[in-house]
């Protein structure tokens, strides 16, 4: 768990591009590195209407929707899946 003094206002995450939407990296003020040490931690805003272009990634991903939803589709070889998303409730 990763706790940031200052709060990230939608404002603050700015830019849109064609593959990540809106995205802010969050860095250890003390070292200018990731905040833990084997994971880098993103903050990402997709508008209503974004429709991002394919890419390719190695690293594996952890994704938390906080609002909203939306549907991904992975495609490997022949092989297609299709994942819807939506805001999730952890007690």
């Amino acid at each position: 768990m990763a706790m940031f003094k200052k709060p990230v206002t939608r404002q603050e995450i700015d830019g849109i591009d064609a593959w990540d939407g809106a995205k802010l990296c969050y860095v250890n003020p003390a070292t200018g590195g990731s905040p833990m040490p084997t994971m880098a931690t993103f903050r990402q805003r997709l508008p209503a209407d974004f429709d991002g272009k394919p890419y390719r990634q190695t690293e594996d991903a952890v994704f938390s929707v906080v609002e909203g939803s939306g549907m991904v589709t992975i495609e490997c070889n022949e092989e297609v899946w299709t994942f819807e998303f939506g805001p999730v409730t952890i007690l």
